[in-house]
């Protein structure tokens, strides 16, 4: 009895070891399985990693593919002599640019669009003949205004894509040396360099069609520039050759500033309380408006002139240029030059700024018109080049 209960007792203790190292066994391959698992979603998660980024790598050298595209296309329809062929490829040109995520304004894309409008006469539209003296100014409401041969000031309209023009004013005696319309459109002004020194401006309200202006007579000369203040009723005046500033309104005018140097261009802060102007020995001067008290920069060391100047809309900046081609922009606040633009390969001659302030366009004596994104000032411009020398621009 004794050995069978021995068996019995040494059986279940085997079949108890045994089912210890079978359930250790379980345990072991069940943790073996759940490391298993986590290496296949870790290795699962890795795939569709390595896969998105292959797909982003695909996906930027298929953008890569598609804008070097549009370089080749948008050159090959610079130069090619058919002209249905040369459109077709620098609207494909565009196409691969917008497809692959291209610089929106890239100058070369546009370059080859300008170059197929010219092909087509559509650009640019020439709005007066060539043996006429013209000078556009800044466009108010749907008009553009410009003055020709000195004495005569057209109005033009944009009907069904087309500029038509009709005589809006045309002076007797005299020249007229500079023109502005005030922001709303409804004043314009005009500074007539008289016979016998007889100098003096005419005021006209653009709502009345009889167009009898106000005179406001004054001693200075040579008066080359009006800068309405940002209310539209009164107006500055930079005259006698650029060595007088006055102040007008409806009825009189008087000198206000006798700068320190011959003064190029003039302009008006959008809040009113700065005037700016450009030297002609290469200085910046910002005038207090109230009591005129007056902060110069010098710019320019080797005392060139400096050329057109505007304060951006938001008027933290004032933007200048200067006989070689640059172009600073001046930050208002800080009194100190924020940035140079090498733009231009001689004087600039025209500065403006879009209405919506995305944009800056620039022209010069090298013939060429450039504009300008102001958020992408490291990209290069949109550059238009031309058979002759552009003065003064504005924006429609």
């Amino acid at each position: 009895m004794k050995s069978i209960a021995c068996v019995i007792l040494l059986t279940l203790i085997t079949h108890s070891l045994l089912s210890q190292s079978k359930h250790e066994e379980i345990k072991r391959l069940q943790l073996l399985a759940k490391e298993n698992e986590e290496r296949a979603i870790r290795a699962e998660a890795l795939a569709r990693q390595y896969k998105s980024e292959a797909d982003r790598a695909n996906q930027y050298l298929e953008r890569l593919r598609l804008q070097a595209l549009a370089k080749l296309f948008s050159e090959e329809s610079i130069e090619q002599g058919e002209r249905e062929t040369a459109g077709l490829l620098a609207l494909q040109a565009y196409s691969y640019n917008t497809q692959g995520g291209g610089y929106e304004f890239e100058s070369h894309i546009y370059a080859g669009l300008i170059h197929a409008l010219k092909r087509y006469d559509r650009f640019p539209q020439l709005l007066i003949s060539n043996n006429q003296s013209t000078h556009f100014i800044q466009a108010r409401s749907d008009a553009v205004y410009s003055l020709v041969n000195n004495n005569t000031v057209l109005k033009w309209t944009n009907q069904s894509n087309t500029w038509r023009s009709e005589e809006l004013i045309k002076i007797k005696q005299g020249i007229i040396g500079a023109i502005e319309v005030n922001s709303s459109g409804k004043l314009l002004c005009l500074g007539v360099i008289g016979s016998n020194q007889k100098h003096h401006f005419e005021l006209f309200d653009l709502t009345k069609p009889e167009r009898v202006p106000t005179i406001i007579s004054t001693d200075k000369n040579a008066i080359i520039q009006i800068v309405f203040k940002p209310d539209g009723l009164g107006f500055y005046a930079l005259s006698d050759s650029g060595l007088s500033i006055m102040l007008g309104d409806a009825t009189s005018i008087k000198e206000v500033i006798q700068p320190k140097e011959r003064i190029s261009s003039i302009d008006m802060s959008p809040d009113g309380k700065i005037i700016a102007g450009t030297g002609a020995f290469g200085n910046l001067y910002l005038w207090n408006v109230g009591d005129y008290s007056f902060t110069d920069i010098k710019v320019l060391k080797d005392g060139s002139s400096l050329g057109p100047l505007l304060f951006t809309p938001d008027g933290k900046y004032i933007v200048f240029g200067d006989q070689k081609g640059d172009l600073r922009m001046f930050n208002v606040s800080e009194k100190s030059i924020w940035r140079q633009l090498m733009s231009h390969k001689s004087k600039v001659e025209g500065l403006a700024f879009s209405h919506s302030g995305k944009f800056m366009v620039t022209t010069s004596t090298d013939q060429t018109i450039r504009v300008w994104n102001l958020s992408e000032l490291n990209r290069p411009p949109m550059t238009t080049k031309a058979e002759y020398t552009f003065g003064p621009i504005v924006f429609s």
